[in-house]
């Protein structure tokens, strides 16, 4: 008996351990900010409840209040963007399955009552896991890896959306400045379709010189039309990003500026992504998932193993001299399902995912290779469109306008000299987000990845 009631409380206490486990989130977002702190300037917060989503959604209209700057678009996305905390969720499921994954398998009771009771001999058992001891830290081990997944790819979500507000943020700069730099050549163009008309009213210009400056004030004013729709459309992007309805009207009415470069040479950047980027530790973090699970499926060979105490007696006389109490075991024999299949499909899952790790790696390479001459290039051209073509086109401006006012050169190519100058500066800008959207490439790839 003293056997039996110290198994008994053994399997007690392990039921009010296993009911006492809590899952624990908090380490789960830390990880997160920890592994996003290099590479983004905030930390982000995860909503786990009404009260704090509406907390963030408080603070993101205290940031908001004074004016959106690229950088406070990036907080607010990164407090109040609903899809971002849809994808933090994740981390909870994550810490449930580790907790899940740490607790032993349930006890078995077996009961055999025969009829009838008065005549015939009755046995119950209660069994615990012993095959436990090798599997549960396996399994533990599996989901811990998996957690850690759960955390990169958290933290590689955070990244994406840091990047997609800071440029949606320069697409309302961008458009605007565009719808601008539109209306303004409408009106030349119209000017010098007026003046057409005026000639050939005086029989000084032909049809054919009439009908293209037409042409141009109405291809100008769709231009314009298209230009005011993809300003509507970086609008209510910005807004769904930061998730506040009237986030462009908080946008300062600014030109736009150009992303500081990262002051480092091909070389350093790319060790920096090799040591960093959150798309190559996940891809290597699958192949310790994989030998983790090879090394689970290993140990599935014994895969039921219980022991535990047993009785046999008759139940209107348990203190009988009948009753019988005694340890019991009971073993699944691997004779016929020695897990060979699973362990197999283990090995080639390995396989699979150090090929996948490999591949991973040497398109790293290339893709920050890649961002690193598009933003070099990208930095060239706007260098030399801001630099000798804005200069030239100034100086042609001043020019017409000089010889304009001694009587030497029509108001048409004064006209023309404008229009030519409105076109430099569209295209200055169009260069200006091409450069931000391309180091915002290079940041990704550094330490994010595809």
């Amino acid at each position: 008996m003293t056997f039996v009631r110290k198994t008994i409380s053994g399997l007690f206490l392990l039921l009010g351990f296993s009911a006492c486990a809590t899952v624990d989130t908090k380490t789960r977002i830390d990880a997160v900010r920890e592994l996003t702190r290099p590479s983004i300037p905030y930390e982000v917060q995860w909503a786990q409840t009404n009260e704090v989503m509406a907390q963030n959604y408080q603070k993101a209209l205290e940031l908001a209040q004074d004016g959106i700057t690229r950088k406070d678009a990036v907080a607010i996305a990164l407090l109040n963007n609903r899809v971002l905390q849809s994808d933090l969720s994740l981390l909870g499921v994550a810490a449930a399955n580790l907790t899940q994954a740490g607790l032993p398998s349930n006890p078995v009771l077996g009961l055999e009552i025969l009829f009838p009771i008065r005549n015939a001999d009755s046995a119950a058992g209660l069994f615990g896991w012993i095959s436990d001891l090798w599997q549960l830290p396996r399994r533990k081990r599996m989901a811990e890896i998996a957690a850690r997944q759960a955390d990169y790819t958290a933290a590689l979500r955070v990244l994406e959306v840091a990047v997609t507000a800071s440029d949606a943020w320069d697409g309302v700069l961008k458009n605007r400045q565009q719808v601008k730099l539109s209306e303004a050549l409408l009106e030349i163009r119209r000017q010098q379709a007026e003046r057409i008309r005026i000639r050939f009213n005086h029989g000084l210009s032909g049809t054919i010189h009439l009908q293209e400056a037409v042409a141009s004030e109405l291809e100008q004013l769709t231009v314009l039309y298209g230009m005011k729709q993809l300003l509507v459309k970086s609008e209510t992007r910005l807004s769904q990003v930061l998730a506040l309805d009237d986030a462009a009207t908080k946008v300062p009415m600014i030109p736009l500026g150009v992303v500081p470069p990262e002051d480092q040479s091909l070389r350093e950047t790319m060790k920096m992504a090799l040591d960093n980027r959150l798309d190559l530790a996940l891809a290597q973090i699958e192949v310790e998932r994989m030998a983790s699970g090879l090394n689970l499926e290993e140990a599935l060979i014994w895969r039921s193993v219980m022991i535990g105490v047993s009785w046999q007696g008759d139940f209107k006389r348990v203190s009988g001299d009948d009753n019988s109490f005694g340890p019991a075991l009971a073993v699944e024999l691997p004779i016929f399902d020695q897990n060979q299949a699973g362990i197999a499909a283990a090995g080639h899952k390995m396989l699979g995912a150090t090929r996948a790790l490999e591949a991973r790696i040497q398109k790293a390479m290339k893709e920050v290779v890649d961002a690193y001459e598009l933003v070099m290039r990208t930095r060239s051209t706007l260098k030399t469109l801001e630099g000798e073509l804005n200069r030239a086109s100034g100086e042609r401006l001043a020019y017409t306008r000089k010889w304009n006012r001694k009587m030497q050169l029509p108001f048409m190519e004064v006209l023309a000299a404008e229009a030519a100058q409105l076109q430099l500066k569209s295209h200055i800008v169009e260069t200006r987000l091409f450069v931000n959207e391309s180091q915002r490439g290079l940041h990704l790839a550094t330490w994010g990845g595809n």
